[in-house]
């Protein structure tokens, strides 16, 4: 997958629309999404190949919603393209079907003033692997760990500095096996400089905590986000 992300682009998500909403484009908020994500980026994202083997599968006939987070910080207008590039694999290569979902935390997502890490938690309902993390947090947001918390103990996925301009997958090598129970641990820190308390929200000026994991095989999913 690759983004096409002009100036203004905050994030996307490419999901599995299950509606009847004819083909076009409408407004919406940040939780217009459909119940299957597919990819997802934010701002600098670079392309993310799949390991050999694995790939998403997109059945002919269902319907794909692509939902733009869009931001404006000047008074001038912004025009552009918007979009998703795809690279499509020969399905007798695919021997693993991928999916991505949102972990971390929204609700009781609280940033006070000065540094403050705020923890959520996914919880795997079946045996899988995961291959890709991207954290995704807004302006305030600092630093990320992402661990698999497993029955051997805690293996480490993610531990960066954050940067709003610079969100980027971390492919994993080695690949992170985790088991039906056991947690994907998301911790976000955040520098609180406004001299007011932040809380969860759509708007680049309010904040998120998620890390996308992509992992295989594909579970399905009640909704993009896995929070706890």
């Amino acid at each position: 997958f690759r983004p096409i992300a002009p100036n203004g682009t905050h994030h996307t998500v490419l999901s599995r629309e299950t509606g009847n909403q004819a083909d076009g484009i409408y407004p919406c908020d940040a939780g217009t999404n459909g119940p299957v994500m597919i990819y997802g980026s934010g701002v600098g994202t670079t392309p993310l190949e799949f390991p050999q083997g694995v790939a998403v599968k997109l059945a002919k006939g269902e319907k794909l919603l692509l939902n733009l987070h869009l931001f404006n910080v000047s008074p001038a207008k912004l025009s552009g393209t918007s979009g998703i590039e795809v690279r499509r694999v020969d399905p007798a290569d695919v021997e693993n079907e991928a999916e991505m979902l949102l972990a971390g935390k929204d609700q009781g997502l609280v940033i006070d003033t000065g540094e403050n890490t705020q923890t959520g938690h996914c919880t795997m309902t079946g045996d899988v692997t995961v291959f890709a993390v991207i954290p995704h947090m807004h302006q305030l947001g600092i630093h990320m760990q992402v661990s698999a918390e497993t029955s051997a103990g805690s293996q480490q996925m993610v531990d960066t500095d954050y940067t709003f301009d610079d969100q980027q997958y971390h492919l994993q090598d080695p690949l992170v096996q985790l088991k039906a129970g056991e947690q994907i641990k998301v911790d976000c820190t955040y520098y609180n400089d406004r001299g007011e308390t932040v809380f969860f929200g759509d708007s680049s000026l309010a904040e998120m905590c998620y890390a996308g994991i992509y992992r295989y095989p594909a579970l399905g999913t009640p909704y993009i986000t896995c929070t706890q």
